[in-house]
């Protein structure tokens, strides 16, 4: 993993021998914010992410962790989970109309394209899983 960390605080909700399940809460920046309340910008979640711990270390269920990842490989999740759908759809929008003269029949094929990425993504979710790992790490008071 690279040098700079992208980290989350979290809770052990379910311990198996070779598996551990953290739930993180992923806030926006302005869920935090005094004025939330007040904004629909504001955004909670609540994510539960399996990691597999190191030989030897144990943790208990509701015990406090920190969820690590590589920042390198946060960046490259965005890349596969945004920027590249949203360069199909841009290329599908421009590219399309001349070709199929309706505005249905472009936004079927928009929708068709960006499924045939998520069911190509989908399929190698078993690499996607090896390459994208989490380490967690007991909170030190």
């Amino acid at each position: 993993m690279g040098k700079v960390l992208v980290e989350h605080r979290g809770k052990v909700i379910e311990v198996l021998p070779h598996q551990v399940s953290v739930e993180i809460l992923q806030q926006s920046a302005c869920a935090t914010c005094h004025a939330k309340s007040a904004c629909m910008a504001s955004d909670q979640e609540v994510k539960v992410v399996q990691v597999e711990p190191e030989f030897g270390v144990t943790y208990d269920i509701g015990e406090e962790v920190k969820v690590l990842l590589s920042q390198i490989l946060g960046f490259k999740a965005v890349v596969f989970s945004y920027l590249i759908p949203l360069a199909i759809l841009m290329i599908l929008l421009l590219a399309l109309p001349p070709v199929l003269h309706s505005d249905l029949w472009v936004g079927l094929a928009c929708i068709g394209g960006i499924a045939l990425y998520y069911l190509v993504l989908w399929m190698f979710k078993n690499r996607l899983k090896k390459e994208f790992v989490f380490t967690i790490e007991k909170i030190r008071l």
